[in-house]
């Protein structure tokens, strides 16, 4: 158990290794705020963490960690953060580089850099 609980915002975190954190984070005593893109994923994520740390204190919010609007809106009322596990990304495929899928190529960036 942790003697001084801290916040944590896991990105990303509706399935995978950032929701393994996540539980691992809240069976230590951590608050959890989960965030990631899809509210339904988010929602089964956070019962899985229920299930794992039953006193767990789990929020979850919808978040596009590629569009600066989106984080802004969705952590306005969010608490100071303590831990920050950045784990949101996605795959660009090989041949947008060649192609000329610039755009793809972007938002590629914007979210894992």
């Amino acid at each position: 158990m942790v003697t001084a609980p801290r916040i944590a915002l896991v990105t990303g975190g509706s399935d995978g290794i950032a929701l393994a954190i996540a539980e691992a984070l809240a069976v230590a005593g951590h608050r959890i705020v989960l965030a990631a893109r899809g509210t339904e994923k988010l929602a089964a994520a956070a019962d899985a963490i229920a299930a794992a740390a039953p006193d767990a204190v789990v929020v979850t919010v919808a978040m596009d960690v590629g569009d600066d609007g989106s984080v802004a809106e969705a952590l306005s009322d969010a608490p100071a953060i303590d831990v920050l596990v950045n784990n949101a990304g996605l795959v660009v495929p090989r041949s947008a580089y060649g192609d000329g899928r610039i755009a793809a190529v972007r938002e590629g960036l914007e979210v894992n850099l």
